[in-house]
Order: C-alpha cells, then structure tokens, then sequence
C-alpha cells in the first residue's frame, strides 16, 4: 500500500532494523509479485526477505543442528507502544538483558515452576499478558492457556470450561 500509515510502519521497521517478515501462506499469497514472483519493496520498507512459516514450507533440519543462542545483551529485543496523554504513540525499547532480567524475577515473585500450567486471560501482546502469558512462560517451558478477552465477555465462566 503507497498510504502515510504503511510508509510509517515501513519506517519504524527499518529504524529497527528489521530484515524477516514472519508471514502466513494466506498472507504471502495475498502479497503483490513482480513477474518473477518476487515479492516487490515497499515505498518506504526495508528490504525484507517474507518467510511463510507454516511447515508444509520448512525442511527438517539436520539432526545434529542446535541454534545459536546469544547472550543476554543491550541489543533490542522488542518495542513496546505506549500511548501518551496528548493522544500521540511513543515507542520504548526493551533491551535483551531487561527482558531476561524482569522474566527472571517474575518467575521468582510468582513462584513459577518448569512445567506449570497458567490461564491467561489477559492481552498476550502487550503489558503484563505479554510478559507473564508469553515472555516468561516461555522461559520456564510453562503450558499457557490463552482466553481471548472477547470470549471473556460474552462467557466469564469460559476459562474454567478450557481448563477442566
């Protein structure tokens, strides 16, 4: 899309320094192509390279392959929105060594356990559903159960039918 909202997100991308889009088939199937059947770059997006990440698309990978795992550094591990009171939206960077620190004493203030199951009712992108329903549940290998607040409102009880 050629709109001010695309050239916005195209620019907050490469202010980034974003290279991956993690996509579905739907949505790469949706996408403009070049006659090659490359997908173009947007007016104002970096180049990105568009992964479908359904597995009907990924190969295996061989059996002695482990990932490199980077340390716990002041690089960029996401961006969080925040909106300020005159109505404007502010971006704040939450570092690596930050987001492995507060899961770390999160897991300590709740008690959270490796293997323990969670019912999150709260919005898993962003604040505290973030942090508790994803970040730090991901960290202890916690099974999550995730209730969208849209069925929380037209059935409260809904998460306790998920659960039992």
């Amino acid at each position: 899309r050629k709109d001010a909202g695309s050239q916005q997100i195209g620019f907050l991308l490469g202010s980034c320094g974003v290279t991956v889009a993690l996509t579905s088939d739907a949505c790469h199937k949706g996408l403009p192509k070049s006659p090659t059947g490359e997908i173009p770059q947007f007016k104002g997006w970096p180049k990105l390279l568009w992964f479908v990440t359904e597995s009907k698309h990924l190969s295996k990978p061989p059996r002695d392959w482990f990932p490199h795992i980077k340390d716990a550094n002041n690089d960029t591990a996401y961006i969080e929105y925040k909106t300020c009171k005159d109505g404007s939206v502010l971006g704040v960077t939450v570092t690596r060594i930050a987001l492995l620190t507060h899961c770390q004493a999160l897991t300590q203030a709740c008690g959270y356990t490796e293997a323990e199951t969670i019912v999150n009712v709260l919005d898993f992108k962003k604040d505290v559903g973030l942090w508790h329903g994803i970040l730090t549940s991901v960290m202890n290998m916690m099974h999550v159960i995730s209730i969208p607040y849209s069925l929380m409102k037209v059935n409260p009880l809904s998460w306790i039918q998920k659960v039992c």
